[in-house]
């Protein structure tokens, strides 16, 4: 199925009652330090730092004291600029914790782009490495928003805290933000392949669903081993008890990475599973080819971002584990996942039909997804009522609902006419989206 627009769902939530029960991504570290306080939680291949989980919940703790102190937190839009590694992990949960709101924006979008997103979100913190504070001082324009800096690094001229002096603060009982999981907890821009980047707005309730939905599709278990070759990703792991090895790699960008240090961290820390997009997987593919070197501890790799050819999935038979296999989850930055189908069920089933003109398959919804194919309406549909359900085989417009379809774009209302639609009944402060639309060009649709 090809997508050219992927924009899902919004709806107008009322606003948070005193009595909605706590709920922040950031949680999940706590408990994995009460439950495996000295399993590795964090560590980097190339330098050898590792963090137990009981360590990093302790940085996190101390960091949103500090955090809170420079008033980054209760909704305070912050941009995150770090490198992946071990600071990149204890600040992005120290900002959710402090119900600071993360923005996120794809350095492969361009500097023009970027700076577009930046400006859009006015931001009022900027977390980030001595690179990021740089730029913002020569395109002031579009961080004029910003009154809060904390560097990663060395700091230079342009003043604020150090994350070394947030995280040597020895802290007891730091309060945490009362978040809801109707509350924000970052914003995400678009890459901007299908249009203007768009920052989508998600919710801790999305996140938390997302954690518990992948876990549960894939079976994972607390004390595996991920290596993952996108830093995103990472947090879900170690959010499910998962350590995670970050290989010595260029994360933003995938198709230049050594496919000798992704083999080598997976296979010096005998790792059960990994994700990357495609472009790692095309190298690292052809590489075990070459050298005859296997995967034998690799029980899963998923592979999301784009298409995935089926020779691709081909080089791994029989270079994982015993049942190991490769699975593509489907969906867009707006609604992730929606689908899933494994390379077994590609190679076995579907690959010829598709090499016939029959389209990629995506495989089937994800339990707690929700999904229907409508007839395309080149414009805004104002309620679910006016949709038309198409029968099976028909090609027309993907809408989606589960827990972890996002809700609204940031400042964005002519975006979410388009590409949202507003249903009655559901639930308003649990964090689930409302059903949402893709435009399909091509499709065939998950069985």
């Amino acid at each position: 199925m090809t997508i050219s627009e992927a924009e899902l769902p919004v709806a107008r939530v009322s606003s948070v009652h005193a009595e909605a029960p706590r709920c922040n991504v950031s949680d999940f570290i706590f408990e994995q330090a009460k439950q495996r306080p000295d399993q590795a939680a964090v560590i980097e291949h190339a330098t050898g730092r590792r963090v137990t989980y009981a360590e990093l919940a302790k940085r996190i703790e101390n960091i949103t004291f500090g955090l809170t102190q420079l008033g980054i937190c209760n909704g305070a839009r912050t941009v995150f600029a770090i490198k992946p590694g071990i600071e990149f992990v204890e600040t992005v949960f120290a900002l959710f914790r402090a119900g600071a709101v993360p923005v996120v924006v794809d350095p492969g979008m361009g500097v023009d782009n970027m700076l577009k997103c930046i400006e859009e979100a006015q931001p009022t913190a900027l977390v980030g490495i001595p690179m990021a504070h740089l730029l913002s001082k020569l395109k002031s324009h579009a961080f004029r928003s910003v009154k809060q800096r904390v560097t990663i690094g060395r700091r230079w001229l342009w003043g604020g805290a150090s994350l070394d002096e947030l995280r040597a603060r020895n802290v007891s009982g730091a309060q945490a933000a009362p978040t809801t999981a109707d509350t924000t907890a970052a914003i995400l821009f678009t890459s901007g392949a299908t249009g203007v980047p768009k920052g989508v707005v998600f919710r801790h309730g999305v996140f938390v669903g997302q954690t518990e939905m992948i876990r549960d599709a894939y079976d994972i278990q607390p004390g595996e081993v991920d290596v993952p070759c996108f830093a995103l990703f990472a947090l879900f792991s170690v959010a499910m008890g998962v350590t995670i090895v970050l290989p010595d790699i260029d994360f933003s960008n995938p198709g230049k990475a050594s496919p000798a240090k992704v083999v080598d961290a997976i296979n010096a820390h005998h790792a059960t599973m990994s994700f990357g997009s495609p472009a790692v997987w095309k190298r690292v593919g052809p590489y075990l080819e070459q050298t005859g070197v296997t995967l034998p501890t690799i029980k899963r790799i998923l592979i999301a971002g784009a298409p995935v050819p089926y020779t691709t999935l081909a080089m791994f038979k029989g270079r994982l584990a015993p049942d190991g296999d490769l699975h593509t989850p489907y969906g867009a930055t707006e609604s992730l996942p929606f689908s899933t189908i494994s390379a077994s069920e590609i190679l076995g089933e579907t690959r010829l039909d598709t090499a016939n003109g029959a389209g990629t398959c995506v495989g089937k919804p994800l339990s707690g997804v929700n999904a229907k194919v409508i007839r395309f309406v080149d414009g805004p549909i104002a309620s679910l009522d006016d949709a038309e359900e198409l029968p099976a085989g028909e090609v027309g417009e993907i809408i989606v609902n589960s827990p972890v379809t996002t809700q609204e774009y940031f400042n964005r209302p002519e975006n979410n006419k388009l590409a949202k639609i507003r249903s009655a009944g559901a639930p308003a402060c649990t964090g689930h989206g409302r059903p949402a639309r893709a435009r399909i060009s091509r499709a065939r649709c998950p069985r």
